[in-house]
């Protein structure tokens, strides 16, 4: 996997001027996306905002549901700096549920109903969440929900020992959202993204694009890529096309395009390789398809292409821990010659480096980690101070004088952080994550066949001992070649 244009030296070095570092961030205020939304249902109550099978809900409409579900989750005494369980099948419920939280102070931790009921009671334990907001009975047992707040009911939680104390002033730090990840400790981590976090993504000029005026919820709905189909288009003024359907196949996608005039779609990299060796032409009508979750495969881009000449094609990469998206790469006729496309540049507010051991820049051509620093990056693992404090590390090249909060309660605002090691996988499904056998419990786990063992040592190498004195941990480790040219031969399927 590659990063194109970035800055790679021999010796540190500011950041180059096409990584990100340079540019102004796009929305400077980071004003949360709940505040963003009511303008703009203030400004037009009847545009459409939410699209289903045979229903559009109105900004207005969104807005007034969401305001009564936020009240109700006041009176049963959900409070600033709570987390709440949102546990709705994909529906204009689930949007409403998303801002009646944001609204009530608290921040959301998305679930799809349809995983094992231990599975998500596990993690609503792991969020300490103070109430769930789920589908009423009548409504659980009938037909897919709407967008009326009296279908959604509201269970209470035993009020958990608060995890991160809610900060005073303003809502750049404070918890929005909780999107749970494994990486390589095989036990499901909390990523605490903050209203900053979201803002910052959400801000970004890209999505100002006609292009994204109309998306269409296709994601996961415990994944961080639901921010993606969600936030930038009603902070906007857009349309959100919602399938009320469990499953969603290229047959159901190439028929709500036509139906609603869908502009862009996130796909996985999985969805996208079978849709464009079955049925390319299902994606006919997009005016951008970003797809991303694995090494995209050129030959499923060329497919796709020559299926749908009209429509843009983007790679996206992005730990979980960076807020959905870190690079973009518009895909070029170039890039069909080859096994995978680069995945481009980082977004701005941001800035990556392809780094060694002792932390510093590698050369062009040379095989190093990636780090990412800037707004997007997360506050750390949610009621897990030790762990973020082992995987978030100062920023070596960041603007001198520059300061994010230190994520871990109780101690005063540290360094830059910078980003973090890990790939996308369900929780419990590392076979590489850390075994507790008695003598030595707690370190790594033998890694499993054909994977480089260097990246799964925790101790006694030069970058976990820079990454300490620098105030912090391993950071999320992801091989790549500097430059621009080029393939890393132990680049991984299945990492983000």
């Amino acid at each position: 996997m590659l990063i194109t244009d970035l800055s790679s030296q021999d010796t540190p070095a500011l950041p180059h001027p096409t990584d990100g570092g340079a540019s102004p961030h796009p929305d400077p205020a980071l004003r949360p996306v709940h505040e963003r939304f009511a303008a703009r249902a203030a400004a037009d109550p009847d545009a459409p905002a939410l699209i289903t099978d045979g229903t559009t809900l109105t900004y207005g409409q969104v807005d007034a549901a969401s305001r009564a579900l936020a009240a109700r989750l006041a009176e049963v005494g959900v409070a600033d700096g709570d987390f709440v369980a949102v546990r709705v099948p994909r529906s204009p419920a689930l949007v409403i549920a998303l801002l009646a939280v944001l609204r009530a102070g608290a921040a959301y931790l998305a679930l799809d109903p349809r995983q094992p009921e231990a599975r998500l009671d596990s993690l609503v334990q792991d969020a300490g969440c103070s109430a769930t907001v789920a589908l009423a009975e009548h409504v659980a047992a009938g037909g897919p929900p709407g967008g009326d707040p009296t279908e959604l009911a509201v269970r209470t939680h035993p009020r958990p020992t608060r995890q991160t104390p809610p900060r005073p002033g303003s809502d750049v730090h404070r918890a929005a959202c909780v999107f749970h990840t494994s990486g390589s400790t095989g036990r499901p981590k909390g990523v605490l993204v903050t209203h900053g976090n979201l803002a910052a993504f959400v801000g970004q000029e890209r999505w100002d694009d006609p292009a994204h005026r109309t998306t269409m919820l296709t994601s996961a709905l415990g994944f961080d890529a639901l921010t993606h189909d969600v936030w930038p288009a009603l902070t906007r003024g857009g349309q959100v096309v919602v399938p009320a359907v469990d499953r969603l196949d290229a047959h159901v996608l190439a028929g709500r395009v036509r139906a609603h005039g869908v502009t862009s779609v996130f796909l996985t990299t999985a969805w996208f390789d079978q849709i464009a060796t079955d049925e390319p032409e299902a994606l006919a009508g997009l005016r951008a398809v970003i797809t991303g979750g694995e090494a995209v495969p050129a030959r499923a881009l060329a497919r796709v292409r020559a299926a749908c000449p009209d429509t843009r094609l983007v790679v996206a990469y992005g730990p979980t821990e960076c807020t959905t998206f870190t690079t973009l790469h518009d895909v070029t006729a170039a890039d069909l010659a080859g096994p995978v496309p680069p995945i481009g540049v980082p977004l701005p507010g941001l800035r990556a480096h392809v780094l060694d051991d002792s932390l510093a820049a590698v050369a062009d051509g040379r095989v190093g980690e990636l780090y990412v620093a800037g707004d997007q990056v997360a506050a750390g693992y949610l009621g897990r101070p030790g762990l973020t404090g082992a995987r978030f590390v100062a920023d070596p090249y960041g603007p001198p004088g520059t300061h994010v909060p230190d994520r871990r309660p109780g101690t005063p605002p540290s360094r830059r952080h910078a980003g973090v090691r890990g790939t996308r996988r369900r929780p419990g499904e590392d076979p590489g994550a850390p075994r507790r056998t008695g003598r030595g419990a707690g370190r790594a786990g033998r890694p499993p066949p054909g994977r480089p063992s260097g990246r799964h040592r925790r101790r006694g190498r030069p970058g976990a001992q820079a990454a300490a004195r620098v105030r912090g941990a391993v950071p999320l480790r992801r091989p790549v070649l500097a430059g621009g040219t080029g393939r890393h031969p132990h680049f991984r399927r299945g990492a983000r």
